[in-house]
């Protein structure tokens, strides 16, 4: 994950995580040193490309997750919901996310 923070600079960088663990301290220095020792140009197979909806799966789960939201809203007492994206990347998703929920 590339990461950008409103903190100092120093605060921003790569995340990364293997097998759902994440790195950071001596893990990183000893993954860095593992690479550089190890390391042999040629003895990997190439990566790929590939372009992935995430916006569907993410929606997917959201609806799964969610589902009894509309129970919830259906009901006769209307509820104002407000979201406040904190001007991040929620705010391109947000407003289609509540119009699958019927919100």
């Amino acid at each position: 994950m590339i990461t950008g923070s409103h903190n100092p600079p120093n605060y921003n960088g790569l995340k990364f995580s293997i097998n759902n663990e994440a790195f950071f301290g001596d893990k990183i220095k000893n993954l860095y040193k593992d690479i550089i020792d190890n390391y042999s140009p040629g003895t990997y197979e190439k990566g790929k490309y590939e372009e992935i909806n995430i916006k569907y799966y993410y929606f997917k789960w959201m609806k799964n997750h969610f589902s009894d939201l509309n129970k919830i809203l259906n009901q006769q007492n209307k509820i104002k919901i407000v979201v406040d994206a904190a001007n991040g990347t929620a705010s391109t998703y947000a407003p289609e996310l509540l119009e699958n929920f019927n919100i």
